[in-house]
């Protein structure tokens, strides 16, 4: 379908170059139609497909999800170890650089994460003298703990199900 879109986009913009069709409505109205069709259509099967990865998150275990979310961070160039334990504190896992260490709060859910959980993941950071944290979810983000995260004194970057998806495309 992609390459009759495109065929039909280079016949009419071909055929807007001639001086005649130019002058008409239709020498450009024909181009126009059929690029915001294309357009359209490039927008939609990229949201479909970031739907399709959030949806494959909720097929993962908490253990893989915590597995996964190690790899992304790897992928942004962290040395990431999975605590794969319970009662871990609140941090799921740990990642390093050169001075830093982060942790990483990993939450497999379908509900909307709260402000209560950002500010007890903030908690865990603190006790663990941790400089900075990602709070991962398949979910989304309530607009309290967005405020939470943005306030906080230990710099906290929220990731829903939408970036994960995203970035898992990116970088996996």
């Amino acid at each position: 379908m992609k390459k009759g879109v495109i065929l039909l986009l280079a016949l009419a913009l071909l055929n807007y170059l001639r001086p005649d069709v130019t002058r008409t409505i239709w020498g450009w109205l024909v181009p126009l139609v059929l690029a915001a069709a294309l357009l359209l259509w490039v927008l939609r099967k990229r949201a479909r497909r970031l739907l399709l990865g959030k949806r494959d998150l909720m097929k993962l275990s908490p253990a893989q999800f915590e597995q996964l979310t190690a790899e992304i961070m790897r992928g942004y160039g962290f040395r990431a170890k999975v605590s794969g334990q319970t009662g871990d504190g609140g941090i799921d896992v740990v990642l390093r650089t050169y001075r830093e260490t982060w942790g990483v709060q990993c939450k497999r859910y379908q509900k909307p994460i709260s402000a209560g959980m950002v500010r007890d993941f903030i908690g865990a950071l603190s006790v663990n003298k941790m400089q900075a944290g990602y709070f991962v979810t398949t979910s989304r983000f309530t607009k309290a703990a967005k405020e939470t995260a943005a306030q906080s004194p230990i710099p906290v970057t929220l990731m829903d199900g939408r970036t994960v998806a995203r970035e898992k495309e990116r970088l996996l």
